[in-house]
């Protein structure tokens, strides 16, 4: 259900682990900050190719650093850049709340200014699926691929609310949150009765953590089985979800748990690369 903790293993189901643990990177990143207004963000681009541009976008608490081992995997491939959002990593601090309204633009003019030129490849960790698919629905002209790593959902608020309402609070409030407003704002999450609309007929792999065994999910402090198992089932539910949004779309499975771009980057590049590979291919059949 991705709570913030300490500690996530690679044993760890998504009842016992994090929205996004933030891990020590195996390298600094190389680049350069660029203004986007009255900030400025931290851009690493490297590598080389003649297709897309890829695209990283880190989940919550983390930064392009955390994106290192499968960028350095991509250079060889494509063009590939990442950055830190607004008050991550070497980014400048925002002067208004950030929220996905405020992130999206972000990254559209960092990337103008930056002269990374589209089309691009949209590859997102856990909370970066929202930001991205908020991205894809407000410049689909320049959004040909996704890749989507055990990506949050915008209906995980109303989803976790309908097995408890006290997961949904738990969730909605964590990080000493006082309101569900904020989640709403920060997390991209849908109010009640909404459900999410986005489509886009893109090549689209989404990559999920093993789900667990027979044994069943391991609980959280505080949480019972059966209410893991609900959760795991629910966010197997979402996953699925998100996969049928592209009549491209491909389900795969990371062997592990949820630090899929630190655990298991080959994984994550290579679908990357099979991305890009059936972009070109529909391009011939055109």
């Amino acid at each position: 259900m991705f709570f913030r903790a300490k500690i996530c293993t690679s044993q760890a189901t998504l009842a016992a682990c994090i929205w996004f643990a933030s891990v020590p990177s195996s390298a600094a990143p190389a680049g350069q900050l660029t203004s986007v207004g009255d900030h400025r963000l931290f851009l690493n681009c490297s590598g080389q190719g003649s297709g897309p541009t890829v695209i990283l976008e880190a989940g919550a608490g983390a930064t392009s650093s955390n994106w290192a081992k499968v960028q350095s995997q991509l250079e060889t491939s494509a063009r590939v850049c990442s950055y830190d959002r607004a008050g991550s990593g070497k980014s400048d601090k925002p002067l208004v709340l950030l929220t996905e309204d405020s992130i999206v633009p972000d990254l559209h003019q960092l990337l103008v200014n930056a002269g990374v030129r589209g089309p691009y490849v949209l590859v997102a960790h856990s909370m970066g699926g929202i930001y991205v698919r908020a991205f894809a629905t407000r410049y689909p002209h320049l959004v040909q691929g996704l890749v989507l790593v055990d990506s949050s959902h915008e209906e995980q608020l109303n989803r976790y609310t309908a097995i408890s309402t006290g997961l949904g609070e738990r969730f909605a409030t964590q990080e000493g949150r006082s309101t569900y407003e904020i989640a709403y704002q920060t997390y991209g999450q849908l109010r009640p009765g909404r459900t999410l609309r986005w489509h886009l007929d893109v090549p689209l792999i989404v990559i999920e953590h093993k789900r667990p065994g027979p044994e069943g999910a391991r609980p959280m402090p505080g949480q019972n089985e059966e209410e893991a198992n609900k959760v795991e089932a629910a966010w197997h539910e979402m996953q699925l979800d998100l996969v049928h949004r592209s009549k491209y779309g491909e389900l795969r499975e990371a062997k592990g748990g949820h630090l899929i771009p630190d655990e298991q980057p080959e994984l994550v590049s290579r679908s990357v690369v099979d991305v890009l590979n059936r972009i070109k291919a529909l391009a011939a059949k055109r």
